[in-house]
Parts: C-alpha cells; sequence; structure tokens
C-alpha cells in the first residue's frame, strides 16, 4: 500500500551534502563548505552522471591538498577519475617529498600505495621533472 505522507526518506546522503547537491541541480552552482562534503558531493556526481559537479568539486579540493590529506585526495582522485586532482596532489608530493615523509601521519603502507610507487617511478627516472619543465613547450 502506497503511503501518504509527504516526507520523503533520504538516507545515503547527509543533508548538508544533499542542500550543496540541490543547488548545483537548481543554479548550477555550488557551495562546498568542506572536505568531507566535497568528497560526498563526488560519489552522487558519479552516481547521477554529472561531470560539471565533479568538474566544480575538483577545482574546489585541488585548492585543499595539504600534507594532511594529499595521499588520501590523490587516491579519491584516482577513484573518482579527476585527473586536475591527480596532478596537483602528485606535484605537492614531488615538491614536499622529503617533508612529507618524515611526518609520523604518513605510514609506510601510505608509501606502499600504487600511487606514490608510480610517483617514486616517476621521481627517480626523471620524468617528472622533464615533464614540469617542459610544461609550456607543448
Amino acid at each position: 500500500m502506497e503511503s501518504t505522507s509527504s516526507v520523503i526518506q533520504i538516507n545515503d546522503i547527509k543533508a548538508e551534502t544533499f542542500r550543496a547537491f540541490l543547488e548545483f541541480i537548481y543554479c548550477a552552482e555550488v557551495t562546498i563548505p568542506d572536505i568531507e562534503t566535497s568528497i560526498e558531493l563526488l560519489r552522487e556526481a558519479d552516481k547521477y552522471s554529472l561531470p560539471k559537479l565533479k568538474k566544480k568539486v575538483g577545482r574546489y579540493l585541488q585548492h585543499q591538498i595539504n600534507k594532511e590529506n594529499v595521499i588520501r585526495l590523490a587516491n579519491l582522485s584516482e577513484l573518482h577519475e579527476i585527473d586536475s586532482v591527480k596532478e596537483a596532489a602528485l606535484d605537492y608530493i614531488f615538491f614536499n617529498f622529503d617533508a612529507l615523509f618524515e611526518d609520523s601521519q604518513n605510514k609506510l603502507t601510505d608509501l606502499l600505495d600504487p600511487l606514490i610507487v608510480e610517483l617514486f617511478f616517476m621521481k627517480f627516472h626523471g620524468f617528472w621533472r622533464f615533464k614540469h619543465e617542459n610544461r609550456f613547450l607543448n
């Protein structure tokens, strides 16, 4: 039997994220209050095939990268296929490499992450530096 209630229960998204999601749907703009909300918005953007929302969230995340979240955001960028965030995270890791792994928050398991191994390969073979020195020649 169908319910006559005017309340719709949505249990797989937080209220703040849902507000931001609706803002994007109705206004094509989004106000992202924090990283956790942005991560949830990425999930919704993938779930509902909203590449413009994904791009806006990606731009937000690029400017939020720091030593506490860089590995998490690099992995997230891989999961959600956001190349701009992946490149920004790899740049951050490359240019802050020594400081990052002196910090006790970054564990050996983080170093063995496939994305970080990819960075090691590029770093030790000079490719990354070459790519960035010649970025504007293409």
